[in-house]
């Protein structure tokens, strides 16, 4: 039986071609070998709504469309920068929607997935403007705006976004979960195993929760290299960057 694959944080985006590039070959050279993918939200650097979708972002998810209707399920949660995105169209992509948080069953394994911006609560200004922009009133009167004014919106949120990665780097605590917080979603959503992307901090950690232990593993940010988690049937995962032509642990 195949792997599952699990990726986030692409950030893909009109102008960052050869990372666009990246996507496509990882598509065409490793998930086209994948019994699943997963991706765990910030597909887009920015989604700003359907009514405007570009000729490039109907690329992308007909790429993925692709990937599907070859035999491989995709799946799709949305992140901080996409959340806009909404089920209608991605199944119109004959992608699955997935809800933040959502519990699977993982060969076997029960698994809790989420982007991870939920529980980075240390981020208290990114938390109180995450608030304000996903009530349900501000989403439908931002939809309302003309196309040029959401994408003026779009294009100084995006530079705030990267004036404060500089500043701020996410190695920064702020920037990290917090482990609260982690074991809160715990408590409502039984797993051994937690997967999660947003604070672009690659790493598989181990701790112990009421007598048992449990597995966080943190999804990377995608730059040079495509970044996947690898999670065969037999549970021995994997954090890998991927070229075209070849894999690399």
């Amino acid at each position: 039986m195949s792997a599952i694959l699990f990726i986030s944080d692409l950030h893909l985006r009109v102008d960052a071609v050869a990372r666009t590039d990246l996507f496509f070959n990882f598509l065409k050279e490793h998930a086209c070998n994948a019994k699943a993918l997963y991706i765990l939200g910030d597909l887009f650097s920015a989604w700003i709504g359907h009514d405007i979708q570009s000729a490039w972002q109907h690329c992308v998810l007909s790429a993925l469309q692709q990937l599907s209707k070859s035999g491989i399920s995709v799946y799709f949660m949305p992140g901080n920068r996409d959340f806009l995105l909404n089920p209608r169209l991605i199944q119109c992509y004959d992608c699955h929607w997935l809800d933040d948080p959502t519990l699977i069953d993982l060969f076997g394994k029960p698994t809790l997935l989420t982007h991870g911006d939920s529980l980075c609560t240390l981020d208290k200004r990114y938390h109180y403007f995450r608030r304000i922009a996903r009530h349900p009133l501000i989403r439908h009167l931002f939809l309302k705006l003309p196309t040029r004014t959401r994408q003026k919106i779009a294009a100084i949120l995006l530079r705030t976004s990267d004036r404060s990665e500089t500043s701020f780097p996410k190695l920064d605590p702020k920037f990290d979960v917090v482990m609260t917080d982690v074991l809160h979603y715990l408590e409502k959503n039984p797993a051994e195993l937690l997967i999660h992307g947003h604070t672009h901090q690659p790493c598989i950690h181990l701790f112990r929760h009421h007598l048992r232990w449990i597995k966080r593993v943190v999804l990377s940010d995608w730059g040079d290299q495509a970044q996947a988690l690898v999670y065969p049937p037999d549970h021995r995962m994997i954090l890998t960057h991927m070229n075209r032509n070849k894999q690399i642990k």
